[in-house]
């Protein structure tokens, strides 16, 4: 074969693959880029073998103007299963979301400094900050009482996770039907006094 050939073919192959990896990242309407994260869990199985450790971590946020929510599992310092958006990312193409993942990876990996409502007003101090934190927890209360209603969680659960959109509802990275989204986006929205546009969103979330 010619070498003209073989670099028209080579180049056909790179062309094929890049549209490949293309498509992938467009049929979940997904960059390859960081991501704003909003929420963040992560929750570690220790095996007695070492190489069957196992991190899977949940992340909520947002890209270009986008609910993005995150499975990712690690196991032996690499991915190997992705989840975006309730869609699983072929592990042929776990690759083409490299950025995304170890921005992830990084984020999971920085300590941070937990506070609780009590804290914040503390530091804050005021009584405005002392009147927001009531009010707080009277509208969470009320969504802890909805969500218990939904059997979604349990008097002991401890770890969930709560957002509120426009027209869709996501508790623990999967979507709710629409029925219950607009009750709760009503609920919110009664207690509140404050409308969830198309550009904004409640979010509630309690970990360990």
């Amino acid at each position: 074969m010619k070498k003209s050939v073989l670099k028209k073919c080579l180049l056909s192959i790179g062309m094929t693959i890049s549209l490949m990896t293309f498509c992938a990242l467009a049929l979940h309407g997904q960059k390859n880029a960081p991501m704003e994260i909003y929420t963040f869990q992560q929750h570690k199985i220790e095996h007695t073998n070492p190489e069957k450790n196992k991190t899977t971590i949940f992340v909520s946020g947002m890209q270009d103007d986008k609910v993005i929510n995150i499975t990712l599992v690690k196991m032996k310092e690499a991915v190997t299963e992705l989840t975006i958006n309730d869609q699983e990312i072929e592990k042929a193409n776990l690759e083409s979301y490299q950025i995304l993942t170890d921005y992830i990876l990084d984020y999971a990996d920085t300590p941070r400094e937990e506070t609780t409502l009590e804290e914040v007003i503390t530091e804050k101090g005021g009584e405005e900050q002392v009147k927001k934190g009531l009010y707080n927890k009277v509208l969470n209360d009320a969504l802890i009482a909805e969500l218990l209603k939904d059997k979604l969680i349990e008097e002991d659960t401890q770890v969930y996770d709560l957002m509120i959109l426009y027209d869709k509802m996501y508790f623990n990275a999967k979507q709710q039907s629409a029925e219950m989204a607009k009750r709760y986006k009503a609920l919110y929205e009664d207690l509140s006094g404050i409308k969830i546009e198309r550009t904004t969103f409640y979010h509630l979330s309690q970990s360990l």
